[in-house]
């Protein structure tokens, strides 16, 4: 019975309960996500230390606090989403402020929490992307926002802003504040593609103070010689990036030469060391480097992770870790500096006690890992590969439930994509980012070992022919594919040689016939993006769709004529000819930022899509109608996915949240078997679950209706009436439209920590779910 029930976000198996005259949706714990053991890690956008405590910033996953050093992390409740900034007042560390990205689950705008982080608030500082944030070292009251839309001032602890923007261009990006610790008034700002200004009376003025038209990503300003200052840069156009530093504040600027590859001119972070006024630290796409003379000269330190994107450096001695990173480069100083934590994109934290020379890693608990791609063993689906941004492969032999970092040979971590040969399921090959590498392992991940010369390009995606483990694709991000017919041994340019190449697909029944979905054929430039086929192993090739940039491929393995393209902007394309027409399949499906598309081994008519920022959506009728698979799915950033051949109710998700498993256990149409009213209304669930403060209950309406969402307590007492009024027909999922809860019931009081149910109810249509309210 093709849609005969309209199901949205979930498979749900209902039952019904009365409770106090209410009917209640049981949890039955199956068809729903849950995550598997953490692989720790997770993108650090910034760190802030105050007294014995540790914050991280994560993107995605919301705040992580330790108060042992680094040694274990556990999360906030809230907020729980896309952070880009934090800032602790070292006076009062009860005041933590977070500066927020709206990316589809998460608010924007500066938060700020009173008591530690137990319970946070909006500041009326909302709609702007804030990536800085800086407390008056004197005046803990002032407060300064760097947003996307120039600077913000806050005099009273964050709880009011106002822009201070006289003098700085118009709508301007500030990517980072600096304050003269010495003389508050004095701040700097580095600017996108505006070089720096600063003012000299607490942001009433603005003035251009050097390095005009080059985008300013880091800012460093000495505590013992505020004449120092440091600059990092990033590439933009035919500017290549790189370090500059002044002695005069600012007047004047000299370049820098700094060791390493290019990835080392693209800063992130600088921060001078606490202790040793002569130590700096820069973090870069490339790793980290180190001054050792206030920034004249730098050294690469010794350390193995690439892509550092937050620095903090704090004095109060802890207990090491146990060893993980050894080695390094320079003179070893001894344990005479501030600890340094890092940030890794993916990676999670990272800390040395000896200057930079020797590493622990700090993750323990920190379980909100960037998983990029994952893979399944054809022979044996227990086996699972995780290939993450940061952290490295990792793999499981219990089906995702415990996870074994697989390391050996393989000295860099960004992994990009992976894949498990169908023909000899021993060998995998993995692509790597930085570095630019293709690595191979000939017995299950057990050993790695490098495969090209590193002089290819970034690598983003490998393709194996399925009945020959020696012929393997790679392509890269700006030099299109490379071929290999010999396992790796000897690679060869194919006939497509430029463009970046983010998803390879080879014909099942015909490995000369080869699919590359591409961003562009320039690098990262979106021109002539979409899907390229080759009928003769890559000699020569065709653009078959031009679109926007297609990250994902699949190939109906019952039908090869079938292909599916997932881009970044436009949903889902089909073709039933192998390319030579192709239409959008799109119905239902809420996001146009498609990462990766899979098909049923068992039903060709089944298909998964997992998005960017709607997380996963699935269709029974090939591709003509999409419903969202949400239920459990806390990371709904999704990057890849993959599904048991043998066992196909089993699906994997990666996401930037870690790795996650949905076993369906009935179909979705058996699963709804009373009243038949979906086809009216559903009900999503609440986001952030658990609730702190402010919580947003999504809907759907499929005719227009009055609405009213009520929730009651565990006793099944009514706490709040949210009366809507007229809804038209529509997806209320966003805050613009979704209903808001404030976490108080009808007297205006805050409700207890506890379990609540809520409750839509239309003229024709009643449904309910439960919720956590954790303050």
């Amino acid at each position: 019975m093709k849609n005969k029930i309209e199901i949205i976000e979930l498979v749900i198996i209902v039952s019904f309960t009365t409770f106090r005259g209410l009917s209640f949706v049981a949890n039955a714990g199956i068809n729903q996500w849950t995550l598997s053991s953490d692989i720790y890690g997770g993108i650090i956008r910034d760190i802030s230390i105050s007294e014995d405590t540790i914050y991280v910033a994560t993107w995605g996953n919301g705040i992580f606090r330790s108060i042992d050093g680094g040694g274990h992390w556990t999360p906030f409740a809230w907020p729980n989403g896309f952070i880009l900034s934090l800032a602790i007042d070292t006076i009062d560390p009860n005041f933590i402020y977070a500066g927020m990205l709206n990316n589809g689950s998460s608010p924007q705008g500066v938060f700020r929490s009173l008591d530690g982080g137990k319970h946070w608030e909006k500041t009326s500082l909302t709609d702007r992307i804030v990536r800085r944030i800086i407390i008056n070292p004197k005046h803990h009251n002032i407060i300064y926002a760097g947003t996307d839309r120039g600077v913000y001032r806050s005099s009273d602890n964050g709880r009011n802003w106002q822009p201070i923007n006289t003098g700085l261009p118009e709508q301007t990006i500030i990517y980072d504040l600096a304050i003269d610790t010495t003389n508050p008034n004095v701040i700097y700002a580095g600017i996108s593609g505006e070089g720096i200004f600063h003012s000299v009376n607490g942001g009433k003025h603005w003035t251009e103070l050097g390095l005009a038209d080059i985008e300013v990503r880091a800012l460093a300003v000495s505590a013992a010689n505020p004449n120092i200052i440091i600059a990092g840069t990033f590439p933009a156009g035919k500017f290549l990036g790189g370090l500059y530093r002044s002695t005069d504040k600012g007047k004047s600027w000299s370049v820098i030469n700094i060791p390493g590859f290019w990835a080392h001119r693209c800063t992130t972070s600088l921060i001078f060391d606490a202790v040793d006024e002569n130590i700096v630290y820069a973090a870069t796409f490339g790793g980290l480097l180190r001054s050792e003379d206030k920034g004249e000269n730098w050294v690469e330190s010794g350390f193995r992770y690439r892509h550092i994107e937050s620095l903090a450096v704090d004095t109060t001695p802890w207990p090491p870790l146990s060893p993980l990173i050894k080695g390094g480069r320079g003179v070893v100083r001894g344990n005479n500096g501030g600890t340094l934590y890092v940030g890794i994109w993916g990676g999670g934290v990272a800390k040395s006690t000896d200057n930079g020379n020797n590493w622990t890693l700090a993750t323990t608990g920190l379980g909100s890992s960037n998983i990029q791609t994952l893979a399944i063993d054809p022979s044996n689906p227990n086996i699972i590969y995780a290939g993450t941004f940061g952290r490295g492969v990792f793999r499981s032999i219990d089906a995702g439930d415990n996870w074994e970092f697989m390391d050996a040979g393989m000295p860099y971590f960004e992994i990009m994509n992976l894949k498990v040969s169908p023909s000899n399921p021993d060998v995998i090959y993995a692509a790597l980012f930085y570095r630019s590498s293709v690595f191979r392992s000939v017995n299950k991940a057990e050993k790695w070992e490098q495969i090209n010369d590193e002089k290819s390009g970034m690598f983003l995606s490998v393709g194996i022919a399925p009945n020959d483990y020696r012929t393997v694709y790679a392509g890269t991000d700006g030099r299109g594919i490379y071929r290999s017919n010999n396992a790796g041994d000897s690679w060869a340019h194919t006939g497509l040689k430029e463009g970046a190449v983010w998803s390879i697909a080879v014909d099942p029944s015909n490995p000369d016939i080869i699919y590359a979905g591409t961003w562009g054929t320039k690098r990262f430039s979106g021109e002539n993006a979409g899907v390229f086929r080759s009928l003769n192993a890559g000699e020569n090739w065709s653009q078959i769709l031009d679109t926007a940039p297609v990250v994902s491929l699949a190939i109906a393995p019952h039908n090869p004529a079938i292909v599916y393209a997932g881009t970044f902007g436009k949903g889902i394309f089909r073709t039933s000819d192998k390319g030579k027409n192709w239409t959008p399949k799109n119905h239902g499906l809420n996001s146009q930022n498609v990462w990766s598309v899979v098909i049923a081994p068992n039903n060709p008519k089944i298909l998964y899509a997992g998005t960017w920022d709607c997380g996963v959506f699935r269709s029974a009728d090939e591709g003509e109608s999409w419903r969202p698979l949400n239920n459990g799915l806390t990371s709904i950033h999704v990057q890849s996915l993959a599904i048991d051949s043998q066992t196909p109710q089993n699906i994997y998700a990666g996401t930037t949240g870690g790795v996650f498993k949905y076993t369906i256990v009935s179909e979705p149409d058996e699963q709804i078997t009373t009243l038949g009213y979906i086809k009216h209304a559903v009900l999503l669930q609440n986001y952030p679950n658990p609730a702190n403060l402010e919580t947003w209950i999504p809907y759907r309406l499929n005719a227009p209706t009055d609405v009213t969402i009520k929730i009651y307590d565990i006793t099944g007492k009514l706490v709040k009436s949210l009366n809507l009024g007229h809804k038209a027909v529509g997806l209320y999922i966003t805050e613009k439209k979704a209903a808001c809860w404030d976490g108080r019931d009808n007297n205006d009081e805050r409700v207890a920590s506890g379990v609540y149910y809520y409750t839509l109810q239309t003229s024709s249509f009643s449904m309910t779910r439960k919720m956590t309210v954790l303050k």
